[in-house]
């Protein structure tokens, strides 16, 4: 969008070409004698200043202006949707470790006191082992989306 910007202003810019060139003609041999042998070397310039449809094209930058503006918009919504799920989704798993951690407490409880048994209370630990090893794919995922916002905006070195 920032190069159709670019293109559509160099529109109502003035243009100057220059060409050069050198031919040479070697003619005709008549009595040992070359006729027209000579050679010549030309410049062309050409300007060109655009007087005529000026409004339009001034009207062609500004809807690239207004395009630009917009896609910038949408990469920003877009990158705060990407990082607001990932922070969302850590969130949740914080969540739900704490839920796991209290659950693992109360069953390592019952179980010293013979209210649960052994396999319950080895559940209970596999599920806070699995909450703690979502609560780290969330972060990392979170430091991924982060990653990817900052090549995205041009920002990562």
């Amino acid at each position: 969008a920032e190069q159709e910007v670019k293109l559509n202003r160099s529109e109502l810019l003035p243009r100057i070409g220059v060409r050069g060139s050198y031919d040479y003609l070697h003619g005709l041999e008549v009595n040992d004698e070359t006729l027209m042998k000579k050679g010549a070397f030309s410049v062309f310039l050409n300007v060109s200043v655009p007087l005529f449809h000026f409004g339009e094209r001034t009207n062609k930058v500004k809807s690239a202006k207004v395009k630009l503006e917009q896609a910038r918009l949408e990469q920003e919504n877009a990158n705060e949707k990407m990082l607001l799920e990932a922070r969302l989704e850590t969130e949740l798993s914080e969540r739900s470790l704490e839920q796991a951690e209290e659950n693992m407490k109360v069953s390592g409880k019952q179980y010293e006191v013979g209210l649960e048994t052994l396999s319950d209370y080895l559940e209970a630990q596999v599920l806070w082992q699995q909450a703690y090893q979502t609560k780290v794919d969330a972060y990392f995922q979170l430091y991924v989306n982060y990653v990817a916002y900052l090549k995205a905006a041009g920002q990562l070195q």
